[in-house]
């Protein structure tokens, strides 16, 4: 089902980061998401995170939501 990237031109390095701080990167995805024609909504998106504290909060907010 997942996409195997064994290449070296499909592996991403830090040296591939455009800022240092995650808003700079941030704001350069979603630009080149915004400019591309295949991409129907560049503004959805889903969160990962791996700390329980967050994810407790992300499930009670969607509970209530709910």
């Amino acid at each position: 089902m997942r996409k195997p990237y064994n290449g070296v031109n499909e592996q991403f390095d830090i040296k591939d980061l455009i800022s240092k701080e995650p808003f700079g990167n941030f704001q350069h995805w979603l630009e080149q998401a915004c400019n591309c024609s295949r991409i129907y909504e560049p503004n959805a998106m889903s969160l990962a995170t791996a700390t329980s504290l967050v994810l407790f909060i992300l499930i009670s907010i969607i509970f209530m939501l709910n």
